[in-house]
């Protein structure tokens, strides 16, 4: 075996002694769980805390907790207006959850085609998606390269349409001087095992706009008012649900997530900056060999959080398949990932719909076949580990007779 196979990436989670600490903490203060929603409401100190610094972290006024990244799609979408039949435009090449979500609100997905060059909306596709009962369009920064929201919103305001920005891969990322959300009317974030910011399971919901704010604080607490009126507080009999004006979840995220939602928070922006290094350099690596070629960090994203790192192979260029490639890297001892198999719209579950059946989209069709992946936790390794990766890449193009 040789050195390279001996070497060792970065694991995730990370959690050590200040998590263990604050979880005791918890405990230790017997807010494991709450006997009533209001106390959920109120003694939530660590739920509390991460919301508002969360949305700080992100220059937002608000941030609303829920128990997964899928809860705070469910919230947003609901929150904006969304209702049964309605249409949401969503791209093809992803993860099942914003789909899941749609369906779940009782809305339509719409799949539109993949931008080749980032992996996320193809501006071109989602306009040709819009009709007269589209209501919102989810806008995910895959692996964290983000999309041009200017563009986007231009033509969502156009069609009238809203926007649910989706930053689970992107994390605080910057894009000409903005932090990702802090310029959309609502942005979610999942807190999932595998996400740059874990709590084991969990999401928030981030906005600027106090009514939708509170609009989500009901949804997510079972359509109780948000704002409970202090003279009611200590008789738990009214205060337990003032009024419901609509139905809702119980999507409350308890302390213990919360707790290490606020020591990973602390952690990431040192975290972030490591991974948007090593990404760049790794960019500089990889595009050398040919037939790989890195999926493209825009010039105006100054900041890439790298919810994964994404390049492409060329199988004529290079020599060999994804598939094989990818056994090989993991031969070396690099943990390449295969990723989608499929675009969305083949699994199994919407090839019986009529609606689902004659779809081809070239880019994602393309991205299936051709994307390789690594885990955001391989960007936290050393320079010489991003040389690893290279040098493993390099090694299997000469070993296939591809060296000049």
């Amino acid at each position: 075996m040789n050195e390279t196979n001996k070497r060792k990436f970065p694991s995730w989670p990370q959690f050590g002694e200040e998590e263990k600490a604050a979880l005791m903490d918890v405990y230790d203060q017997n807010r494991l769980a709450f006997s009533n929603a209001k106390d959920w409401q109120t003694k939530g100190t660590a739920r509390i805390s991460l919301e508002e610094e969360f949305a700080r972290f992100h220059d937002c006024k608000f941030g609303i907790a829920v128990t997964s990244g899928t809860a705070a799609l469910m919230v947003a979408l609901r929150a904006v207006g969304v209702e049964k039949g309605d249409e949401v435009i969503v791209q093809s090449y992803m993860c099942i959850a914003d789909t899941e979500a749609i369906i779940q609100a009782g809305a339509v997905p719409v799949f539109c085609d993949i931008d080749p060059a980032n992996c996320g909306l193809n501006l071109e596709s989602v306009e040709a998606c819009i009709t007269a009962k589209t209501k919102a369009i989810i806008a995910i920064h895959f692996g964290g390269y983000m999309i041009d929201m200017d563009r986007l919103s231009a033509i969502a305001e156009k069609h009238n349409v809203k926007i649910v920005e989706d930053a689970s891969l992107a994390t605080g990322s910057v894009w000409n001087g903005r932090k990702v959300g802090s310029s959309s009317l609502i942005t979610i974030f999942s807190f999932g095992t595998d996400k740059l910011l874990t709590v084991g399971e969990g999401g928030i919901v981030i906005t600027n706009d106090a009514a939708l704010a509170d609009k989500c604080q009901s949804l997510r607490n079972s359509g109780n008012y948000a704002r409970i009126d202090d003279s009611l507080a200590e008789n738990r009999a009214l205060a337990e649900f003032t009024d419901i004006e609509q139905i809702g979840w119980n999507f409350r995220m308890p302390e213990a997530p919360a707790a290490l939602g606020l020591v990973g928070l602390h952690k990431l922006p040192l975290q972030i900056q490591k991974r948007h290094e090593n990404g760049r350099y790794l960019d500089q690596k990889l595009s050398a060999i040919e037939g790989l070629q890195p999926l493209v960090c825009s010039e105006s994203q100054t900041l890439q959080s790298q919810g994964l790192y994404i390049f492409k192979i060329n199988e004529k260029l290079f020599g060999c398949d994804k598939e094989s490639f990818i056994k090989r890297m993991n031969a070396e001892g690099i943990p390449a990932l295969y990723g989608y198999h499929n675009p969305i719209y083949k699994y199994s579950v919407f090839r019986k719909e009529n609606a689902y059946k004659h779809i081809f989209h070239k880019y994602a069709e393309a991205a299936c076949s051709q994307c390789v992946w690594f885990s955001h936790s391989i960007l936290l390794g050393s320079k010489d580990d991003m040389d690893a990766i290279a040098a493993a890449a390099r090694k299997i193009k000469c070993e296939i007779g591809g060296c000049k």
